[in-house]
């Protein structure tokens, strides 16, 4: 209905006003070069002169790389999450209310088993849905980009109309 759409859009909106395509490939910038981390490692391991020094300085980087690139994803799903719950407050703020967007939201909890996208490529546009839905375990919440519906209409609700 017309509510719920001002709701997403206001929500969607924010996301511009807030500047967070511009934080995101910041935040992917930075994992991004812990990646090259690894890569670089790779490489250095692979010498073809087989010098030990270089071969044991390949598998630091390519260790610091892969934890790096870890926990920057963790930052990055982190950051994302956060910026959802402001998304969602100045959303209100835009619209004047929180109905629309609690009816959207509500909507999307009780439809959980039927949302799951059904895609080994699932975590690379989670991103882009409206909310996270179908997560099951601690990972899916940690590496999630959204926080949980339920989490997200609570406080919603606390912010009143």
């Amino acid at each position: 209905n017309e509510q719920e759409f001002k709701g997403v859009l206001g929500h969607e909106y924010s996301h511009i006003l807030e500047g967070d395509l511009r934080i995101n490939l910041l935040v992917m910038a930075l994992t991004s070069s812990f990646n090259q981390l690894e890569l670089i490692g790779v490489k250095l391991r692979d010498d073809p002169d087989k010098n030990p020094v270089v071969f044991t300085f390949g598998n630091l980087l390519v260790a610091i790389g892969r934890g790096s690139a870890l926990l920057g994803k963790i930052l990055q799903c982190a950051i994302s999450r956060q910026r959802e719950y402001l998304a969602d407050a100045e959303a209100v703020k835009i619209v004047g209310d929180t109905d629309g967007l609690l009816s959207v939201l509500r909507r999307l909890h009780l439809a959980n088993c039927d949302s799951t996208i059904a895609s080994p490529h699932r975590n690379s546009i989670d991103h882009m849905c409206f909310a996270s839905v179908g997560v099951r375990n601690w990972c899916e919440r940690l590496f999630g980009s959204h926080p949980p519906l339920e989490k997200r209409i609570a406080q919603l609700e606390s912010l009143g109309t």
